[in-house]
């Protein structure tokens, strides 16, 4: 792996709090999903769910299918995948 991919990597445990399983569905029924802290994200990265990214008073749920980007404007956009 090069010096880069495992700077990467480090910075996504760093962010990581744990995980949690979620209900999702009939479909998919109980997933293990990464925690990640809002606050931690970095700007202009693609995330690919599933994963919870948490804050002091909210959790979001970004379902298997979508994407979550933070916006230098402190926005959560959340898109489907294939978008």
């Amino acid at each position: 792996r090069s010096a880069r991919s495992a700077r990467g990597a480090g910075a996504a445990r760093r962010r990581r709090r744990g995980a949690r399983r979620v209900w999702l569905g009939p479909d998919l029924g109980w997933t293990r999903c990464p925690v990640v802290d809002r606050a931690r994200l970095p700007l202009d990265q693609d995330l690919a769910g599933p994963l919870l990214v948490e804050e002091a008073t909210t959790t979001t749920l970004i379902l298997p299918a979508q994407i979550a980007r933070l916006e230098p404007g402190g926005c959560l956009l959340i898109r489907e995948a294939d978008a």
